[in-house]
């Protein structure tokens, strides 16, 4: 067992944050191993020497702490790739995520949001620990979302206009177990987010400043596809989902043009008889 695997074990066993953080500084100083991509038959436009995985429209990288981990994995004896996994980070593609240990007993996998602060390095740990807030989320109630002012809800839906990979967005409400919802500040609403990529930084400062100007708690899920949110929004429908506008098709400039032809038709039959 390596320092890499025994981080890992720590910290899925452990609530305490300085673990969790050991196993990302000491996974950003690992190197990883990978199955090479011509192991399976696989859609890889990228031209990778390492097997990406394609699931419909999803795309995975299954990444192992130890070389006899891939041959487990495989089920034979494959020529293992190795590499740093700072550097792996970025030869990932677009819409890629990765999976450490898969079908082990313990692993983990990355999403798009956690990939983009791990290319950072050391210094963006605390703040993936506190976007994930794994000692918040497991001990508390899910409450439907209070109905909020128009004004609020008309400058949350202005922010999700102008960042065009917000897909879809969600909103509840979470309270802590220990506490009753009627104690000042123990409801927090916590706005769930599907997008088609990382968001930029500046967007935590967005919410931030709707919260405080209302004088409102927002906690912000970036990832609900995360594991750690799995079950918080199931019940719950997507207040906001970005229009996508249709390709103007040849069919329909046919039937606007009839319909002008038309329209210039009746215009004439009118002045006819007048």
């Amino acid at each position: 067992m390596n320092l890499l695997e025994e981080a890992l074990i720590k910290a899925a066993n452990s609530d305490n944050k300085s673990d969790i953080a050991t196993f990302y500084r000491t996974l950003l100083q690992s190197q990883v191993f990978l199955p090479p991509s011509t192991s399976f038959e696989t859609e890889n436009e990228q031209n990778h020497d390492f097997l990406v995985i394609q699931s419909k429209t999803r795309f995975c990288i299954p990444i192992f702490t130890t070389q006899e981990s891939v041959a487990d994995w495989s089920g034979n004896d494959l020529a293992v790739i190795t590499k740093d996994f700072k550097a792996l980070l970025w030869l990932i593609p677009d819409q890629c995520s990765l999976h450490l240990n898969p079908g082990q007993d313990i692993g983990k996998e990355f999403s798009f949001w956690e990939i983009e602060q791990l290319r950072k390095g050391e210094q963006a740990i605390d703040e993936i620990i506190e976007e994930l807030d794994l000692e918040f989320l497991p001990d508390v109630n899910i409450r439907t979302a209070p109905e909020l002012p128009a004004t609020v809800m008309q400058r949350i839906l202005g922010m999700l206009d102008a960042f065009e990979q917000i897909e879809e967005a969600y909103l509840t409400s979470v309270v802590p177990e220990n506490q009753n919802v009627s104690e000042s500040g123990s409801e927090r609403l916590l706005l769930g987010l599907k997008s088609s990529r990382p968001l930029p930084e500046h967007f935590n400062a967005e919410v931030a400043l709707i919260a405080k100007d209302q004088n409102i708690s927002i906690d912000l899920a970036q990832d609900i596809t995360l594991p750690l949110y799995r079950g918080l929004f199931d019940q719950v429908l997507p207040f906001y989902i970005r229009q996508r506008k249709l390709p103007r098709s040849k069919s329909n400039l046919l039937l606007r043009l009839k319909s002008f032809i038309l329209r210039l038709v009746a215009n004439g039959s009118r002045k006819v008889t007048d």
